[in-house]
This record gives C-alpha cells, sequence and structure tokens, in this order.
C-alpha cells in the first residue's frame, strides 16, 4: 500500500495579482521512492519545491508532510524530518568542508551547547558516504563544483533525515560531475532508503534516475506515475510543446532530444 510523504491539497499560489503559478493544485508524493519534477520554464517546478520546503507560503490550500501540515511545523522541527538543497548556495571563503556538514546537525543542537558524540559521528559518516573525507580540511569555495554539491548534500544528510530535497543538483556542472552527483543520489536511495524529491532540467537523466515522474504545465500536474507508464510522444509534446520521439534503451524510455527533420 502506497504511503504518501507530501500531500498537496486544493493549492493555491501567486507571485502577485497578475503572476498565478497554482490555482487549486492537488498532488501526492509517494514516500520510500525518488520522485522527479519535469516541465518547461515557467511549468511551476520550483514554485512547488519552494512551497514543499516553506521557503513559500500558500496563498491558500495545504502542503502536508505525513498527515501534518508544515504550516504548524516549526523550521527546527521541520529541519529534523526533511533536507533541502537548493540550486543555489554560497558559502564564506574560509568555511571548510567539515564545518559546513556540521551545520547539518544545527536542529539538533541545544544553543551555546559544544557538538554531542552523535554529531560528531553524523559527519564523519556524511563525509565518508559522500567521499569528502579527504577534503574535509578544505574550504569549500576552492572545491571543483560537483565536490562542492557534494559538501551540500552531505550536510543535508548528517541532519540524519529520510526525506532529501534537491533543486536541480546538476545545474552548472559538467557531466561527469551530473552523473557523479546523481549516482551519489541513487546511492542514497537505494542504500539508506530516502526518500528523494528532485528537480530536474534534463529530461533523460529525470527518467533514468527516478522512480516517479511529476510533469507539470502551466501550474498543472499533466501526468504523473512511472516514466515507463506516462513518457510517450504525446507527453513531451504536451508539456514541452516539441515533437520528439521516445525510444526505449535498457528498458527505460529515452527520449531523442533532436526533432523531426521537419524541423
Amino acid at each position: 500500500m502506497e504511503t504518501s510523504v507530501f500531500t498537496v491539497s486544493d493549492l493555491k499560489f501567486a507571485y502577485g495579482p497578475h503572476a498565478r503559478v497554482f490555482d487549486g493544485l492537488n498532488l501526492s508524493i509517494e514516500e520510500g521512492v525518488v520522485t522527479t519534477f519535469i516541465g518547461a520554464n515557467g511549468s511551476g517546478k520550483s514554485t512547488l519545491f519552494n512551497l514543499l520546503t516553506k521557503n513559500l507560503k500558500p496563498d491558500a490550500g495545504q502542503v502536508l508532510l505525513r498527515g501534518a501540515d508544515i504550516a504548524d511545523v516549526r523550521l527546527r522541527d521541520f529541519a529534523k524530518l526533511v533536507a533541502i538543497v537548493h540550486q543555489h548556495n554560497s558559502a564564506p571563503p574560509d568555511l571548510t568542508v567539515e564545518r559546513l556538514v556540521s551545520y547539518g546537525r544545527t536542529p539538533f543542537q541545544r544553543f551555546g551547547h559544544a557538538a554531542t558524540e552523535e554529531d560528531e559521528e553524523a559527519v564523519e559518516w556524511a563525509l565518508e558516504l559522500t567521499e569528502l573525507a579527504d577534503l574535509a580540511a578544505q574550504p569549500v569555495m576552492s572545491l571543483s563544483g560537483g565536490e562542492r554539491q557534494r559538501a551540500w548534500i552531505a550536510m543535508a544528510i548528517a541532519q540524519g533525515s529520510k526525506v532529501l530535497l534537491l533543486d536541480e543538483p546538476t545545474t552548472h556542472l559538467d557531466v561527469k560531475y551530473q552523473l557523479d552527483v546523481l549516482n551519489l543520489v541513487n546511492l542514497l536511495h537505494s542504500e539508506l532508503c530516502m526518500t528523494v524529491i528532485m528537480v530536474l532540467h534534463d529530461i533523460n537523466q529525470a527518467l533514468h534516475y527516478s522512480d516517479r515522474i511529476v510533469a507539470l504545465r502551466d501550474g498543472d500536474v499533466v501526468a504523473q506515475g512511472s516514466p515507463f507508464d506516462i513518457v510517450d510522444p504525446a507527453l513531451i509534446k504536451r508539456v514541452y510543446d516539441v515533437d520528439l520521439d521516445v525510444i526505449e534503451r535498457d528498458g527505460r524510455p529515452y527520449v531523442v532530444t533532436v526533432p523531426h527533420p521537419e524541423f
């Protein structure tokens, strides 16, 4: 039986009187799987991400986390349940990787008290898992783009949360580092049973690394389900307004991102 980690109910949100994004959105996101939001620019995927992470407040409706309205959950308590990696991150030039990762333990620490043995073990574990232990003393901003992204993910997983949300984690990375990050996400899901919710720009990466796809257009969910079940040329046309072929590769759908000759 499927259990929802997030349930969005009659959600309404606008950036202003003439910038309505959602007008009664309903959506359930399954626990224990990798779910990715896809859609063209302006479809609402990043806005939905920010509503799920309490960065934005809905104008009406609810966002429920395992049945509790997140509007009623304190940020500190929310951080114990949900780990978040945003698209754009920065750090002071002298902040080390280890120190950054230690910030993931902040929700569990009492003000003015030193880190506990449990905190230190969580940081060490996160550094090892993300293969950053050898870089722990390095400044975050001295790392490559892929290494920096792994550092931010390490900080998130040091929280010990079972739900991880990532907003376009591969943006501005070379393809090698994109795959490194996505393989790490796959490891977190498969080995640690984390529920992962992502926004991805690359359609084929979304199809390859996801158990569930939520396809958005103009603030509406136009399809939701397994990539095998929902992705076909008609969906690509509906979501991106372009005619592209969908083929099968290694048992998964793959979008041929070269348009038909008539284009």
